[in-house]
């Protein structure tokens, strides 16, 4: 691990610590459930982009690689992935990785 790795790390977890939520993830394949801190974003409307930027309006959250094991690759591969935040079911719908490789990106749709 180079200086930016750690520095990198310990900036994220300082600000998923002091703004982070607690989420709850049960592999759709079994297994134990996994809580990690999550830096979450849900939108309350639209901004005025574009109509093609309907995926900011997406209750989204972003962890760090290895939070979650396994989320990324079977969101990818279409499984029904359920997260729970503040006591909120959500199925992750899209799932995505930053440049840097280590940032992890999954879009929610909250269940009713």
């Amino acid at each position: 691990m180079n200086l930016f790795d750690g520095l990198q790390r310990a900036a994220q977890n300082v600000v998923t610590n002091a703004m982070g939520y607690d989420a709850l993830w049960t592999p759709s394949t079994g297994g134990e459930t996994l809580t990690a801190r999550v830096l979450f974003n849900k939108p309350t409307q639209k901004e005025n982009v574009s109509d093609d930027d309907y995926l900011a309006i997406r209750p989204r959250m972003e962890y760090f690689s290895g939070d979650f094991p396994g989320l990324l690759d079977s969101v990818r591969d279409n499984n029904n992935e359920m997260v729970i935040i503040s006591d909120i079911s959500y199925v992750a719908f899209r799932g995505e990785m930053k440049f840097d490789g280590k940032t992890i990106i999954i879009y929610l749709e909250q269940q009713q």
